[in-house]
């Protein structure tokens, strides 16, 4: 089994709960039990963010909710009794899987006693370790996958927009959440993590416990697609005619490499004329090959073919970073120019544009999120281009 955390828009790095919580939810239906790191969650949200019991539940979403529930209750209603009476109270609700449990995750009272006794931003810290340990001890389970493999995307959106490390300072103080999480998986138990981004992770050179050594760091650069990997795209986007895609990328690839945003903007300007009935015109090509002007090119000749409507909420869109149907709509209704829900679905296809979810709440985002030199660049040809 994969396990993808679909966190590739914002990671909100002030509440790594979010993504621990995430992960939780993912793997909870997935034969993963959690019991201590759910115990000491809910003692969080109780004690340090003073959330009732039943906020607390809706929190919560996997096959084992209730004995989520029944840690919930033990809480509530057992917080005053001594470790070893939580430890029984919480076997009492788990069962006979308990007793495994505990021999596997080395339980004791100390660590009870040590998650009633931790201040917030000493609980907090655990709680990724809690997470991966409680990972660990699942993996050899016979309802759980043999091999787990787990994927971060956009790692660079923890330093923000421009994503890019502005001290080692706040290197450590940014991801230690997250290198305290790996750090504490068994790799030997079959469990694979990658983790993308535009920033190699400098997990090895930071100056905490949490260090990760060079020889767990395999790199990879994943840079240019192969030509015939842009055949492959073209068609699969849409572009039946070969002849078409042939155009395309003879035209932009260099040294048989081609940018994967200068090929998507490619296939939306070419899918436009489509859909508006334009017959190919090989002169439209061939771009000027060099980085800016090409690109200055391609989005120009995406504008050429989308109707007015769509190049009006292009100029509005461009002054944002982020935007959802709500604006959208609002836009379009102060600067009067089509804003229908058929028309915000196919603004929200182009390649350019992808989704993000930020403190919970989802919507879409623009080239700008991770190029953002690129969509200045958009909004000063959208400036001078006719529909």
């Amino acid at each position: 089994m994969d396990f993808d955390s679909s966190w590739d828009g914002y990671w909100n790095f002030k509440e790594p709960i979010d993504v621990l919580m995430k992960i939780h939810r993912d793997l909870g239906d997935k034969g993963f039990d959690f019991f201590i790191f759910d115990y000491a969650i809910i003692f969080y949200f109780k004690k340090f963010r003073h959330l009732d019991k039943n906020t607390i539940k809706s929190l919560f979403a996997n096959t084992n909710i209730d004995r989520v529930f029944g840690i919930i209750d033990i809480v509530f209603e057992f917080l005053g009794i001594p470790a070893k009476g939580i430890i029984k109270q919480i076997g009492k609700v788990v069962g006979p899987a308990w007793g495994e449990y505990i021999k596997k995750r080395k339980i004791n009272d100390k660590v009870i006693k040590d998650i009633q006794k931790f201040g917030e931003n000493e609980l907090l810290g655990y709680l990724p370790e809690y997470l991966a340990r409680d990972i660990n001890a699942s993996m050899s389970k016979v309802k759980t996958p043999q091999r787990l493999v787990m994927f971060f995307d956009t790692y660079e959106a923890l330093w923000g927009f421009e994503g890019k490390i502005t001290s080692n300072h706040n290197y450590e103080m940014i991801d230690i959440w997250l290198r305290r999480f790996l750090t504490n998986l068994e790799l030997k138990n079959g469990i694979v993590v990658v983790v993308a981004g535009r920033e190699p992770p400098n997990w090895s050179n930071v100056n905490d416990y949490w260090e990760i050594p060079e020889e767990y760091i395999d790199l990879y650069a994943v840079d240019f697609l192969s030509s015939g990997d842009a055949l492959t795209y073209l068609e699969k986007a849409g572009i039946e005619d070969g002849e078409r895609r042939e155009a395309i990328v003879s035209n932009i690839e260099e040294h048989g490499l081609v940018h994967p945003f200068l090929l998507g903007l490619c296939a939306d300007a070419e899918l436009a004329k489509i859909r508006r009935g334009i017959a190919f015109d090989s002169n439209d090509y061939p771009f000027e090959k060099r980085s800016q002007k090409i690109l200055t090119q391609a989005i120009h000749r995406f504008l050429r073919y989308t109707d007015q409507d769509t190049s009006m909420a292009f100029k509005a869109l461009s002054a944002f970073r982020t935007f959802d149907e709500s604006l959208y709509h609002l836009l379009g209704e102060k600067l009067n120019f089509s804003h229908t829900a058929t028309s915000f679905r196919t603004i929200s296809g182009y390649s350019f544009v992808k989704e993000y979810t930020h403190s919970g709440e989802k919507g879409l985002a623009t080239a700008g999120l991770c190029l953002p030199t690129v969509f200045c660049l958009f909004q000063s040809c959208i400036n001078t281009t006719s529909a």
